[in-house]
Formats: structure tokens, sequence, C-alpha cells
């Protein structure tokens, strides 16, 4: 069942004392995240503070520049000190000049560069080191519809949103394997300061608004559908993990048409609901660990230590997914462990003791142990018990030692050992349990 909850997270949304950003913030809050905004100055933050604790939010509040360096920095690590990790960050602070091209200074339009663009930037690369240590967060990055249109009198904005686009198609691609994703939202006209001079009465008198049941459907209260972004936790199976990606997805429920009273129009989903949210899973392995553990009841003192040799073998769907040899030695009587580690959950383990000390034979008769691994948190184990039988012989009778002489790789001879399974070798069909 996928958990939607954010508690014990730490949400940090820029520019957030009033708007889109107020807006996620609350949505963020309302699934039990901690809210951390900023603003420009400490009047915007006293009336961000007052906004949240109206709302009901215990929010904290910092004056920063997202345009500065050195104090998104410094920002960034205060933060970390006193409320805690940054796990999700919303680059939604921006501006907007409604100036026609050519009669905007290069100084206004570096300014909305500056903080629509750059502001992202470099918080996102204040957070990301932070992230990738703590295993992975989001980063949601505020666009808009002019990161894919262009329109009069907005020429810096649609250029600073068309970057950010960019920006995040980058962070994504770059830092995704750290489990870090980065997703961008282009909402479209929504109710904020920002946008109050397109809600004005026109110069003929008119003025144009959509109403959904009864609140405007552009207002900044309805934009807790970007939750999902950010919200989306993992899920654990008993061999697998199970991680997913979020997208948004729109397909019309008809085809165009130039007749009838619906006009030549696409419709896209239902009326009440036409976005549909995504979810791309990714599998991957989880792993658990092996105890192999080896006694000896009695020692013989006249041959002194003893070696014991296990080959330890892991199959998972028809497919080796682990073999190597493992030792034990002893120099009186008890028990040894080995842990090997990281086999992929419900792999099926055989462990066979190729190799005996002299003298040491199986309490049950049997070489051979199986068991299956499992995840984090269980422990698989397999047991060998060997006695001392008096006798004085080479080792586990399945196993030969035969020794070759052979040359290395600068010519030279050296003695090589050869496993050479006997007669008696335990197999699968009699292996204890």
């Amino acid at each position: 069942m996928l958990d939607f909850s954010l508690s014990g997270k730490v949400a940090l949304v820029t520019g957030a004392s009033y708007g889109i950003g107020f807006a996620l913030a609350g949505a963020y809050a309302e699934q039990g995240a901690t809210i951390v905004f900023n603003d420009i100055n400490q009047d915007l933050v006293d009336r961000g503070l007052a906004a949240y604790k109206d709302a009901g939010i215990t929010a904290h509040g910092y004056v920063c520049d997202v345009t500065d360096e050195e104090q998104v920095n410094a920002f960034v690590k205060q933060v970390t000190e006193e409320v805690g990790h940054i796990n999700i960050l919303v680059n939604n602070a921006g501006i907007i000049k409604r100036i026609p091209m050519c009669e905007m200074t290069a100084a206004e339009f570096r300014q909305v560069i500056d903080i629509d663009l750059n502001g992202p930037f470099i918080m996102s690369k204040a957070v990301i080191p932070d992230m990738i240590a703590q295993g992975g967060g989001k980063i949601i990055n505020i666009c808009s519809m002019m990161s894919e249109l262009g329109r009069e009198t907005v020429s810096a904005y649609a250029a600073a949103k068309g970057g950010l686009k960019m920006l995040t198609k980058n962070i994504a691609s770059e830092y995704g394997e750290y489990n870090i994703q980065c997703n961008g939202i282009g909402p479209g006209y929504i109710a904020t300061p920002q946008t109050a001079p397109l809600r004005e009465r026109q110069p003929d008198g008119t003025a144009e608004i959509t109403l959904q049941d009864g609140a405007a459907a552009g207002a900044a209260e309805n934009l807790s559908v970007g939750l999902y972004l950010v919200s989306v936790e993992p899920v654990d199976t008993g061999d697998y993990r199970y991680r997913f990606i979020p997208y948004l997805v729109s397909l019309p429920n008809r085809s165009y048409s130039a007749e009838g009273e619906e006009g030549d129009q696409w419709i896209y989903g239902e009326e009440e609901n036409r976005i549909y949210v995504g979810l791309k899973p990714e599998r991957e392995d989880r792993y658990g660990d092996l105890i192999l553990e080896k006694k000896i009841t009695a020692y013989n003192e006249t041959f002194q230590g003893a070696s014991f040799v296990f080959e330890v073998k892991a199959v998972k769907d028809d497919r080796v997914v682990y073999n190597d040899l493992v030792s034990l030695s002893f120099d009186s009587y008890g028990t040894q462990t080995a842990i090997i580690e990281k086999i992929p959950a419900g792999a099926q383990v055989t462990v066979t003791e190729i190799y005996s000390g002299s003298g040491y034979t199986p309490a049950d008769g049997s070489y051979v142990k199986n068991t299956i691994i499992t995840a984090e948190g269980g422990t698989a184990k397999v047991s060998f018990e060997n006695q001392y039988d008096g006798t004085c012989n080479g080792g586990n009778p399945g196993v030969v030692n035969h020794f070759v002489y052979g040359k290395d790789e600068t010519g030279g001879e050296e003695l090589q050992w050869e496993k050479r399974e006997g007669a008696s070798h335990g197999t699968v069909d009699n292996a204890g349990k």
C-alpha cells in the first residue's frame, strides 16, 4: 500500500509567504511535513508567519535572498541545524515584469533571470549535497505555461521559465542516481497578487473568471495536486523494493470535430478532473545476510589446527547471484561464525562443506545445508557440527586433496591445489536441515 504521509519530512518552500508557495506548503503541512519558508525581507516573513498561524500551521520563516549564494548557503546550514535535514525543496520564489521587450532595460531583464532562474540553481546546488548524504530528496521547480509558450510583454519571464524547465531536466538527469527526483510544475494563471493585473476589469468593461464549485478554478488553494511529486514513498515486498516515479498525463476523451455544438476543441479527461497522475514503478533487489556457523565438539590436540572450507552458492530466478568460498579455522573446540553480506533476498542458498580438517566428520552425516535469504531485518543461518572420530585421514572424504605444479604469470613454478569431488560427497538430496 502506498504511503502518502510526509510525517518526519522537512519541506523548504522559497518565497512562500503567500500565493502558490503558501498553498503548496499548506498541502504539505496537512500531510505532516515541517514547513520552512523564506522571503526577501522581515516584513514579508512576518506576514507569512501570521498567515500560517491563522491556518493552524507551525512554520519556520527566514529572511534570505535566493540570488545571493553566500546567504543561501548560510540559510540552508541554519535550517539544517535548527529544524532538520531538508527532504523537499520547492523553488517557488519568482517575479514577473510585464514590459514590452523593446521598452525593457537590460538590468530589468537580468533581474528577472536572476530571481527566476539563477535562484533555483543556487538553492538546488545548496541542498543537493545533503540530500545525497541522506539517501535522496525531492526538488520541485515552479515553472509556467511560459516555459513552453511565448506571450507579449513577458520576454524575460518566458526566457527564465524556459530555462528553468531545462534546469529541471538537467538536475533530474544528473542526480537521479542518488535517489533525487526533480520535477517541474507549469501552472496556468493562478489567482495570486502577482497575476492581479490580468484579473482587472478590461477597458471594454468586462472581466473573465472561471468558477468551479463556487471558487476560482485557478485559485492557489486548489494546487494541492502538486503533493504527488513529493509524497510517494518506496514500497517493500519480501524480496524487492519498488520505487515510483510520478508523472502527469492528460488524454482526450473524444476526437477532434469541427461540427456540432462542441466546436473544434479537444476535451481532456473528465470535466471535473482532466489531469491524471501516473506512477512508473522501478524494481530493485533487497538484500540479506547469511550466517555460517561451524561447531566442533572435540579437538585433536595432536594435529592442532583444524581448517574447514565451504562453498556458498546462491540461486535466484534460475540465475546464480552469488558464489564464493569461505574458510573457518580452529585451534580448540568451540564455535566459529562467518557472515556473508548482501545476498539478494529470496535466493536459495546451498552451503557445501568441501574440505574438513583431518579426522573430523559431520555429526549428522551431511556436508550440505540449504536455506533461503530473507531481506533486511531477517537472518538466514546454516549450522554445521563436526566431531573428531579418532582417526587420521586426509580430511573430508568428499574432497580429494590434489596438488600439481604449474606456472605462474612470470613463468615460475607454483604449487596449485585442485578440488576433486569424491564418491561420498554430500548432495542436495541428502542435505541436512
